[in-house]
């Protein structure tokens, strides 16, 4: 596993390894603190260990040793890494590289594996990150496997991703994304129940589908002031009667479809204020 570190004073790793085993880090030049440059140190399963750098470098390369067999690789947050190759490391319960906290981190490139998946990923967390590729796809492979079967939390929120692709029935209870987001697909995702959105400016193409337990006239409420949606499919909304729409709000998605061309599929209950027999006719047959 390598990270290229640039602009930090201090980088602190704390390594968990899944298995007895020795664990080291080269820092490729300047001075570590616990343990020196290429050292290995003995570390039983489960257990933490930390190595500090200082140094006033910049684009170092960083080494971790033994990445296969990595539980957690602590908060990368503070690094100010440009790159994360972590396509090694494919044991990690967590991957943070971003928080709410601290400033924007300007990554040019996030290295993922291509072919093995992360069994063990349950959080995924992007906050506040610039990726030189903005399409994130959590699915490899011709077949399109899924590359996080056992991830429940993926945080997006501040980062500059247009594009996301999750795979089915990925168990996935938490997440939240960008108002850079272009293109929502999330299709059975059975678990999810928290899904933010940052802003709806930017997008343009919408599909939620059997996935039950998200409030999908939330999403809807977004869409009515977004400029450049295009496609909207949703397939459970589950409006009450305190929560009737005008119908200028309905006229606004009808006209999206007003050639029948199928952009916009709405499958569920809204309930829509002071409809007479005209007005109830022309909802009902579209």
């Amino acid at each position: 596993m390598v990270l290229r570190l640039n602009n930090s004073d201090t980088v602190t790793f704390e390594l968990v390894p899944d298995t007895n085993m020795f664990l080291g880090a080269n820092f490729n030049s300047g001075q570590a603190t616990v343990p020196s440059i290429k050292s290995t140190t003995k570390v039983q399963a489960g257990a933490r260990w930390s190595c500090s750098y200082d140094r006033s470098s910049t684009n170092l390369n960083t080494y971790i040793y033994g990445a296969s067999h990595l539980l957690q690789l602590g908060d990368l947050s503070l690094c100010n890494s440009t790159e994360y190759s972590l396509s090694n490391a494919t044991n990690l319960t967590t991957i943070k590289i971003g928080d709410d906290i601290h400033p924007p981190i300007v990554i040019t490139r996030l290295n993922l594996s291509n072919n093995i998946p992360y069994k063990n990923l349950r959080t995924l967390d992007l906050t506040k990150t610039n990726l030189k590729d903005t399409n994130l796809s959590l699915v490899v492979g011709e077949d399109r496997h899924n590359l996080t079967p056992a991830l429940e939390t993926l945080k997006l929120a501040g980062s500059n991703i247009e594009y996301l692709t999750l795979a089915p029935f990925t168990p996935i209870v938490n997440l939240s994304l960008p108002s850079s987001i272009k293109k929502i697909e999330l299709v059975n995702l059975l678990n999810l129940e928290n899904l933010a959105i940052e802003g709806y400016d930017n997008l343009e193409n919408v599909e939620i589908t059997n996935c039950p337990e998200v409030n999908q006239l939330a999403v809807l409420n977004g869409l009515y002031n977004s400029p450049n949606i295009d496609t909207i499919k949703l397939d459970n909304l589950r409006g009450e009667y305190e929560q009737a729409v005008t119908q200028d709000f309905m006229d606004r998605f009808l006209n999206l479809d007003s050639q029948g061309s199928q952009k916009v599929i709405l499958s569920g209950t809204i309930y829509v204020q002071a409809l007479d027999v005209a007005e109830l006719d022309k909802y009902g047959n579209r």
